[in-house]
């Protein structure tokens, strides 16, 4: 089934849930790019294939290349989409495009019924989208902060803690997430660890005090967990009187 131009959809051309291409980027403040290339749809019934780059504009809503509906708020996470139409009414297909949406399922532009989410995107509090790095090119892709998001300021839990990470990361299941730590024991021996939502496991990764009251910092990647839809993971450090922040500086995405 093809339309005029060189936005096509070909049923055999990709495997099962492939993802080729389609990388997101922060081009404004309000804008996003979503490179050339193709996916099958969320049904896995169509290949979606975006020939050439597209932006999303957050100030136009309902239409492709524009927000679902409303306009961008402050501190929000938005799931990115390219969207197409399997045939509309005319019996053409409709040109591949991108959609954002506050939601897992966007409200389609008219003429629309397929979608494949590509990628996420930040507001701050200013209702202006956080620059973050997209790489990779197939399923799996990496997020990288421009400005890394502090998610935990002076923790001196004792027992394993949450720290809540929805600020900062996707409501995805066992999500790998980078973690900046910087760590202030009270006596060399001090350590702070770090485990996956709902563990109770007692051998755990952290970081062990070097200097009495000096403080240390380290990159340790862990899996958040979903807790009611809210990505977690958790701390614990050995004394009350150590000193705990932490911040993200990304995550993986699996499309």
């Amino acid at each position: 089934m093809a339309a005029a131009g060189n936005d096509v959809y070909i049923p055999s051309r990709l495997g099962s849930g492939d993802v080729e291409g389609l990388a997101v980027s922060v081009a404004s403040s309000t804008t996003l790019g979503v490179a050339a290339g193709a996916c099958r749809d969320s049904g896995n019934l169509n290949d979606l294939n975006q020939a050439a780059a597209a932006v999303i504009n957050f100030a136009k809503a309902g239409v492709v290349n524009g927000i679902d509906t409303g306009a961008i708020g402050a501190s929000k996470l938005y799931y990115v989409f390219v969207i197409g139409s399997s045939l509309d009414p005319d019996g053409l297909v409709k040109p591949v495009g991108g959609l954002v949406s506050l939601a897992a399922a966007p409200l389609l532009p008219e003429g629309y019924d397929v979608y494949r989410r590509v990628g996420w995107a930040f507001s701050g509090s200013g209702s202006t989208l956080l620059t973050m790095y997209q790489s990779g090119n197939g399923r799996v892709r990496q997020y990288s902060y421009d400005i890394m998001i502090a998610e935990l300021s002076n923790g001196t839990s004792q027992t394993l803690a949450a720290i809540d990470l929805a600020s900062s990361v996707p409501p995805l299941d066992n999500c790998k997430v980078n973690l900046f730590v910087e760590w202030t024991p009270n006596v060399a021996a001090d350590t702070v660890k770090f485990a996956p939502f709902g563990s109770t496991a007692t051998l755990i990764p952290g970081i062990s005090g070097a200097v009495s009251a000096v403080k240390q910092s380290m990159q340790v990647p862990v899996l958040a967990k979903l807790d009611s839809g809210v990505p977690k993971v958790l701390y614990i450090n050995s004394a009350a009187t150590g000193d705990t922040d932490v911040w993200v500086q990304g995550f993986e995405d699996v499309l």
